[in-house]
């Protein structure tokens, strides 16, 4: 909403819009909250706890989804650098000293 309101510099139509769609999204959620109680009594215990359980397994798939997109972002670039790396012409050591070398590859998931 904060970058829905920036783009609509301060214009009385965009602003207006704004403002309706964000009733358009609050107005369900107050009623959802204003029957939630009367949901629970008809549901009873057990439907709630099954609720509950595909809930937190949806929130669970959801997070873990995000992290591995993190990851996996954050991989590409490490991938980027090691080539960029890889490609910068090397320094000779002194004689005396043994040269290892391991490449390293990381790909996407």
């Amino acid at each position: 909403m904060v970058v829905q309101a920036t783009e609509a510099a301060n214009g009385v139509l965009q602003t207006g819009l704004l403002l309706l769609a964000l009733a358009a999204v609050m107005l369900p959620a107050f009623v959802a909250f204003l029957v939630a109680g009367r949901i629970e009594r008809l549901l009873g215990a057990t439907a709630m706890n099954v609720v509950s359980r595909i809930l937190g397994i949806l929130l669970a798939a959801v997070s873990a989804e995000m992290i591995l997109a993190g990851l996996k972002q954050s991989g590409s670039s490490c991938a980027e650098r090691r080539e960029e790396t890889a490609r910068a012409p090397r320094r000779e050591r002194s004689p005396g000293k043994e040269k290892i070398s391991v490449p390293l590859v990381i790909r996407g998931w």
